[in-house]
């Protein structure tokens, strides 16, 4: 369950609190805010089913990362005032993990990205950005977080001789040809 809260109370709250917040988003390179001034929350991840206009009016709902400066990894977000449901992405259990994620930067941070739209903090010193096959193990569920034991990138592809043309099969190649 999402709890409603106003900005001024967000150095109050633990990590890991499911907030429902109100405010005007803008989007950044790497991230987004959320305004309501003279308050300011980061914003990590973008809304699952679509990007909002830059600057438009929204209520959005995650988990809250960081209490100070206020970051929130966002687990959707709908114009303010329309009735979309709310959510909550299932807990996932700790141990074993294997997925398809889609990897991204924060900062110092890496966030992994499932196809069902759950995201994790990713202990994997080293990662960079892409679409890789994860394994490794689950051990905190508020926020989730993985350490990873394995990693087999799969987009962008990992080439580092671009002068030859791409193996037969790819859509390098596919492309070259047409």
């Amino acid at each position: 369950m999402y709890q409603h809260v106003r900005f001024r109370i967000l150095d109050q709250l633990s990590p890991g609190t499911r907030l429902l917040l109100g405010g005007h988003v803008y989007r950044h390179a790497r991230h987004s805010v959320l305004i309501a001034a003279p308050h300011i929350v980061r914003i990590v991840g973008d809304p699952p089913d679509w990007l909002p206009q830059h600057g438009q009016r929204l209520e959005v709902w995650g988990e809250l990362l960081s209490a100070a400066p206020p970051t929130l990894l966002l687990h959707g977000a709908r114009p303010l005032g329309t009735a979309w449901p709310i959510a909550a992405p299932s807990r996932p259990r700790t141990g074993p993990f294997e997925r398809v994620m889609q990897v991204t930067e924060h900062g110092e941070e890496l966030l992994g990205t499932t196809a069902d739209r759950c995201t994790y903090q990713l202990g994997w010193p080293g990662g960079r950005a892409g679409v890789y096959v994860i394994q490794g193990h689950l051990s905190g569920l508020s926020p989730p977080r993985l350490s990873v034991q394995a990693a087999t990138r799969i987009w962008p592809a990992a080439r580092t001789d671009l002068s030859s043309p791409a193996p037969r099969g790819t859509c390098a190649q596919e492309l070259h040809d047409h």
